[in-house]
Protein backbone atom coordinates (compact mmCIF):
# COMPACT_ATOMS: atom_id res chain seq x y z
CA UNK A 1 0.00 0.00 0.00
CA UNK A 2 2.63 2.17 0.89
CA UNK A 3 4.55 1.87 -2.72
CA UNK A 4 1.42 2.80 -4.56
CA UNK A 5 1.04 6.18 -2.69
CA UNK A 6 4.89 6.73 -3.43
CA UNK A 7 4.18 6.10 -7.01
CA UNK A 8 1.22 8.33 -6.98
CA UNK A 9 3.47 10.90 -5.13
CA UNK A 10 6.70 10.63 -7.57
CA UNK A 11 3.96 10.38 -10.65
CA UNK A 12 2.66 13.67 -9.36
CA UNK A 13 5.93 15.60 -9.25
CA UNK A 14 7.21 14.19 -12.51
CA UNK A 15 3.88 15.77 -13.90
CA UNK A 16 4.69 19.44 -12.10
CA UNK A 17 8.42 19.12 -13.40
CA UNK A 18 7.18 17.83 -17.05
CA UNK A 19 4.37 21.03 -17.06
CA UNK A 20 7.07 23.63 -15.18
CA UNK A 21 9.32 22.84 -17.98
CA UNK A 22 7.14 22.95 -20.80
CA UNK A 23 6.22 27.01 -19.23
CA UNK A 24 9.72 27.82 -19.03
CA UNK A 25 10.84 27.15 -22.63
CA UNK A 26 7.10 28.88 -23.73
CA UNK A 27 7.56 32.28 -21.93
CA UNK A 28 11.64 31.64 -22.95
CA UNK A 29 10.53 31.26 -26.73
CA UNK A 30 8.40 33.87 -26.52
CA UNK A 31 11.12 37.04 -25.73
CA UNK A 32 12.57 37.69 -29.09
CA UNK A 33 15.04 40.27 -28.08
CA UNK A 34 17.91 37.16 -27.36
CA UNK A 35 17.03 36.77 -23.99
CA UNK A 36 18.46 40.43 -22.61
CA UNK A 37 15.06 41.73 -20.87
CA UNK A 38 15.99 45.45 -21.48
CA UNK A 39 16.23 45.10 -25.36
CA UNK A 40 13.87 47.22 -27.12
CA UNK A 41 11.81 45.86 -29.95
CA UNK A 42 13.06 47.73 -32.99
CA UNK A 43 9.51 48.18 -34.93
CA UNK A 44 6.74 47.13 -32.94
CA UNK A 45 4.41 47.88 -35.71
CA UNK A 46 3.52 51.72 -33.92
CA UNK A 47 5.46 53.40 -36.42
CA UNK A 48 4.27 51.84 -39.08
CA UNK A 49 2.77 54.01 -41.58
CA UNK A 50 -0.32 53.59 -43.53
CA UNK A 51 0.50 53.06 -47.52
CA UNK A 52 -1.14 56.06 -49.85
CA UNK A 53 -4.20 55.60 -51.12
CA UNK A 54 -6.43 57.83 -53.68
CA UNK A 55 -10.31 58.92 -52.46
CA UNK A 56 -12.42 61.63 -54.61
CA UNK A 57 -15.02 63.68 -53.17
CA UNK A 58 -17.21 65.80 -54.72
CA UNK A 59 -18.69 68.98 -52.90
CA UNK A 60 -22.08 70.67 -54.02
CA UNK A 61 -22.39 74.11 -52.80
CA UNK A 62 -25.35 75.83 -52.28
CA UNK A 63 -25.59 77.35 -55.61
CA UNK A 64 -25.29 73.46 -56.93
CA UNK A 65 -21.86 73.91 -58.39
CA UNK A 66 -19.71 70.42 -57.73
CA UNK A 67 -16.63 70.62 -57.36
CA UNK A 68 -14.27 67.49 -57.62
CA UNK A 69 -11.08 67.14 -55.14
CA UNK A 70 -8.87 64.03 -55.67
CA UNK A 71 -7.01 63.62 -52.30
CA UNK A 72 -3.99 61.09 -51.99
CA UNK A 73 -3.80 60.24 -47.97
CA UNK A 74 -2.30 58.26 -45.90
CA UNK A 75 -5.23 59.23 -43.09
CA UNK A 76 -7.16 56.32 -42.00
CA UNK A 77 -10.82 58.56 -41.79
CA UNK A 78 -12.83 60.85 -43.78
CA UNK A 79 -11.85 63.36 -40.95
CA UNK A 80 -8.10 63.36 -41.71
CA UNK A 81 -8.04 63.62 -45.36
CA UNK A 82 -10.76 66.73 -45.57
CA UNK A 83 -8.74 68.52 -42.84
CA UNK A 84 -5.46 67.41 -44.95
CA UNK A 85 -6.82 69.42 -47.91
CA UNK A 86 -7.96 72.09 -45.74
CA UNK A 87 -11.78 71.22 -47.10
CA UNK A 88 -13.52 71.09 -43.93
CA UNK A 89 -14.08 73.33 -40.29
CA UNK A 90 -16.77 72.95 -37.78
CA UNK A 91 -17.10 72.03 -33.87
CA UNK A 92 -16.00 69.46 -32.02
CA UNK A 93 -18.66 67.53 -30.40
CA UNK A 94 -19.20 64.10 -28.28
CA UNK A 95 -19.61 62.67 -31.53
CA UNK A 96 -16.81 64.05 -33.54
CA UNK A 97 -16.53 66.99 -35.52
CA UNK A 98 -19.91 68.72 -36.41
CA UNK A 99 -18.73 70.54 -39.57
CA UNK A 100 -19.79 73.62 -40.56
CA UNK A 101 -18.10 74.90 -43.48
CA UNK A 102 -16.90 72.93 -46.39
CA UNK A 103 -14.73 74.53 -49.09
CA UNK A 104 -15.02 77.62 -47.75
CA UNK A 105 -18.59 77.84 -47.55
CA UNK A 106 -20.98 77.88 -44.22
CA UNK A 107 -24.12 75.98 -43.53
CA UNK A 108 -25.94 77.47 -40.62
CA UNK A 109 -28.79 75.32 -39.08
CA UNK A 110 -29.51 77.90 -36.76
CA UNK A 111 -29.98 80.46 -39.05
CA UNK A 112 -31.69 79.16 -41.98
CA UNK A 113 -31.57 75.12 -41.48
CA UNK A 114 -28.93 74.51 -43.93
CA UNK A 115 -25.95 71.74 -43.07
CA UNK A 116 -23.69 69.59 -44.72
CA UNK A 117 -24.53 65.71 -45.59
CA UNK A 118 -22.22 63.30 -46.25
CA UNK A 119 -22.58 60.53 -49.18
CA UNK A 120 -19.77 57.59 -49.99
CA UNK A 121 -20.96 56.26 -53.66
CA UNK A 122 -24.31 57.99 -53.29
CA UNK A 123 -25.57 56.36 -50.15
CA UNK A 124 -25.92 58.90 -46.84
CA UNK A 125 -23.11 58.09 -44.39
CA UNK A 126 -24.69 57.00 -41.33
CA UNK A 127 -21.30 57.66 -39.50
CA UNK A 128 -19.58 60.84 -38.64
CA UNK A 129 -16.50 61.59 -40.54
CA UNK A 130 -14.44 60.87 -37.46
CA UNK A 131 -14.74 57.12 -37.76
CA UNK A 132 -15.36 57.01 -41.43
CA UNK A 133 -13.29 54.83 -42.81
CA UNK A 134 -11.61 55.04 -46.23
CA UNK A 135 -10.22 52.96 -48.99
CA UNK A 136 -8.35 53.50 -52.38
CA UNK A 137 -10.87 54.40 -54.82
CA UNK A 138 -13.71 55.41 -52.49
CA UNK A 139 -15.97 58.44 -54.23
CA UNK A 140 -17.58 60.75 -51.21
CA UNK A 141 -19.89 63.17 -51.29
CA UNK A 142 -20.82 66.15 -49.42
CA UNK A 143 -24.15 68.68 -50.56
CA UNK A 144 -25.12 71.40 -49.07
CA UNK A 145 -28.42 70.77 -47.75
CA UNK A 146 -31.32 72.79 -47.01
CA UNK A 147 -33.93 71.77 -44.78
Amino acid sequence: MKKTNLMRLFSLMLVFVVVAAMMFTLVSCGNNNGGDSNAVSENDGSDTERAEITITVKVKNSNGVVTDFVITTSEEFLRGALEQENLVEGDESMYGLYVKVVNGERADYDADGAYWSFYKDGSYLSTGIDTTPISDGDVFSIEYTKG
